[in-house]
C-alpha cells in the first residue's frame, strides 16, 4: 500500500523525535495512521490521530495510564506510543467458539475497572447528549424506523445517573490480553454520560453470527446486570437506544444496519 505523502513524513518525524524503528507495514484508517514499532526494546504501536475524536482517545488512553488499558509509553498532542498486546487470546474468538458468557464477563470487568479509575478535570471529552445527534438528525428522515428508540433515548439523556468517564467503543475487538495484565482496552472514543451506555455495545457485536443466535440477547442481559447491577430495564432501554444510534451511523455510511436493527427489535419487545 502506498502512503500518501503526508503520512509517509508524519511516520519519518515520529521515527526521528521518538527513536522508533519499523517492525511492520504502518496501515490508515479513516481517523488515524498506525505503525508497529520497536521502542527502547519495547514492540509498540505508533497511532497518530487524524481526527480531533481520536485525539480525545489518545489523551484518555494517556490518562488511564496503563490501569484497564494498553500502557502509554510516549504521547503529544496528535500520537501515542502504546504497548504491542499480543491478542493470542481473542474475545471475539471466545465468543465465536462457546465462550460468549466468559467473554461478556470480562467485557464488564474491564468496563468496571476503567470506570473506576480517577479522572482529570482537564480531559476533553464528549458528552453522550452530543453522541446520540445522529440519531436524532437520523429520526427526522426517517421516524418511522428511529421514533420510538428516539423517545426513549431523549428520556435517558435527560434523566443520566451513575455519570462517569466512558471508553464509549468497548466491544470484543477493543479489549486484548495482556500475559501480564490480563484483559486491557485500546481505542476509546472518550465519552462522558451514564455509566450503563458502556455495556450496551456488546449486544451487538462480535458478529452477527453470535448477537442473533436465538436467547443470546436475554442470557447476556442477565450477566451484564448481575455482574453490574444495573437494573434490567435501564440496561435494555440503553441497548434500545444504542442499537438505534448505530444504525443510524451504518445508514449514513451507506453500510448494513440490519444487525443493528435486529437488537433494536428485540430490546424493544423485552420492553414491551
Amino acid at each position: 500500500m502506498k502512503l500518501k505523502d503526508e503520512y509517509t513524513q508524519l511516520l519519518s518525524m515520529y521515527r526521528h523525535r521518538w527513536n522508533l524503528k519499523d517492525n511492520g507495514d504502518p496501515m490508515v484508517t479513516h481517523s488515524s495512521v498506525l505503525q508497529p514499532m520497536v521502542w527502547d526494546g519495547n514492540n509498540v504501536i505508533l497511532k497518530i490521530a487524524l481526527i480531533n475524536e481520536e485525539k480525545q482517545g489518545n489523551q484518555l488512553m494517556v490518562q488511564w495510564n496503563g490501569h484497564g488499558a494498553a500502557k502509554v509509553f510516549l504521547h503529544d498532542d496528535n500520537s501515542i506510543l502504546l504497548e504491542q498486546l499480543s491478542g493470542e487470546t481473542a474475545l471475539f474468538q471466545m465468543a465465536q467458539n462457546g465462550e460468549d458468557d466468559q467473554a461478556t464477563k470480562i467485557l464488564c470487568d474491564v468496563a468496571q475497572h476503567l470506570h473506576s479509575v480517577e479522572s482529570s478535570a482537564k480531559l476533553v471529552l464528549s458528552p453522550l447528549k452530543q453522541w446520540f445527534n445522529e440519531l436524532f438528525k437520523a429520526e427526522e428522515k426517517n421516524k418511522a424506523l428511529f421514533s420510538e428508540s428516539a423517545s426513549i433515548a431523549r428520556n435517558l439523556l435527560e434523566s443520566q445517573i451513575n455519570s462517569t468517564v466512558l471508553h464509549g467503543d468497548l466491544h470484543h475487538q477493543n479489549v486484548l490480553y495482556s500475559k501480564e495484565k490480563g484483559w486491557l482496552a485500546i481505542d476509546p472514543k472518550g465519552l462522558y454520560g451514564e455509566n450503563t451506555y458502556e455495556f450496551a455495545n456488546l449486544f451487538c457485536n462480535p458478529d452477527h453470527h453470535v448477537a442473533l443466535i436465538p436467547g443470546r440477547l436475554e442470557r447476556q442481559l442477565d450477566i451484564v446486570c448481575n455482574q453490574t447491577g444495573i437494573d434490567r430495564d435501564r440496561m435494555l432501554q440503553w441497548i434500545v437506544a444504542y442499537s438505534a444510534l448505530s444504525a443510524s451511523w451504518s445508514i449514513q455510511d451507506g453500510m448494513d444496519a440490519a444487525l443493528a436493527l435486529s437488537i433494536n427489535a428485540q430490546a424493544l419487545k423485552l420492553l414491551s
